[in-house]
């Protein structure tokens, strides 16, 4: 009976290992993928790692390297990705192929018409063979750059009567946004059917063209800015200024602009007990408005203290940090507000 149990584990642990290809000679893949997989057909990449997951990253990864270009990750995109997203997810059907670690680290878009046609374990690594079909991922590309096509010349035709606004700002940026991803997908689909990019490249809008009206767009739309209780030399009211210059608009001493940022500054001085240290407190408060809609669009509010041996040190501080709070916080906002419009 005991060498009975002995010979059944053996057979189970030899069946097991042959599973997973300890036993197993090295598929032609490994060493040449064109031999099971023709260029004529596919592009391919091989990955290895010390884990399955491992290697299927490493496959993909270097599939999408044969592009020589990378799509900026969704997951970073700074603006409006759901205008996206949802195109992209239904080409790659990525959730039902890939794994959730898989989905995390690599770019969705690198996950375009590619699925892993093979893996193997050789005892020590595991190997994976990432696989894109050309003649399938090239329907699917096609197809989008069409779509992004129809989405851009909808965007693109906006109301003339509000053309100098940020709602009209922000609906070029999002056609821009979708121009940069077609200009990636045509480089993808040069790839593998250079005569459909041939054929679809005159009939796609850049974002440099789309860039260039926006810039155009934003110098029609002045911004006033009125602040009380501003130093002698103005020094908020020129730390909005650059901060919008900085996003591409211009400034106005004009009461009767569309935009208008009114605010209050308060500075405020205590001396400590050891008479050695000012502090200067300080807090802006104020609004973005559309006077013509008569709505408040963005709060702007900033608050904070600087300490230093001199009272007009304090204060000097004090502006600096203001400004600074103004190129970051404020800007950051600001830039938010457009991409949620």
């Amino acid at each position: 009976m005991q060498v009975v149990k002995k010979n059944v584990f053996l057979c189970c642990t030899l069946f097991f290992l042959c599973i997973y290809g300890i036993f197993s000679a090295e598929p032609a893949w490994v060493s040449m993928p064109s031999k099971v997989y023709p260029t004529s057909e596919y592009i391919t990449g091989l990955g290895y790692g010390q884990s399955e997951e491992q290697a299927e990253i490493s496959a993909i990864e270097n599939l999408a390297s044969v592009f020589g270009q990378n799509i900026q990750s969704l997951s970073t995109a700074t603006r409006h990705i759901a205008q996206v997203q949802g195109t992209v997810k239904a080409m790659t059907d990525f959730d039902a192929r890939f794994s959730e670690k898989i989905r995390r680290t690599v770019s969705i878009e690198d996950l375009i018409g590619v699925r892993i046609a093979e893996r193997w374990f050789d005892g020590k690594k595991y190997y994976a063979l990432a696989v894109m079909n050309k003649q399938e991922a090239g329907t699917m590309l096609v197809s989008t750059i069409k779509s992004n096509n129809a989405q851009i010349a909808s965007l693109l035709s906006y109301d003339s009567d509000d053309e100098y606004s940020f709602s009209t700002y922000a609906q070029l940026d999002i056609a821009r946004e979708t121009a940069a991803l077609n200009e990636a997908l045509l480089k993808r689909l040069d790839v593998v059917n250079s005569q459909k990019a041939a054929e679809l490249r005159p009939n796609c809008k850049s974002e440099i063209e789309i860039k260039k009206k926006m810039t155009e767009i934003s110098k029609q739309i002045p911004i006033c800015i009125k602040i009380e209780g501003d130093s002698s030399s103005n020094q908020v009211r020129r730390s909005l200024s650059k901060m919008l210059s900085s996003n591409g608009f211009k400034t106005s001493d004009l009461e009767s602009e569309r935009y208008c940022i009114t605010g209050t500054i308060s500075l405020s001085e205590r001396t400590m007990k050891s008479g050695k240290t000012v502090h200067c407190l300080y807090a802006f408060d104020g609004q973005l408005k559309d006077t013509l809609l008569e709505e408040n669009l963005l709060p702007i509010s900033i608050q904070g203290r600087e300490a230093s041996i001199d009272s007009d040190d304090a204060i000097n501080r004090a502006y600096r940090a203001i400004d600074s709070k103004i190129q970051t916080t404020v800007s950051s906002s600001f830039a938010a507000f457009l991409n949620s419009l």
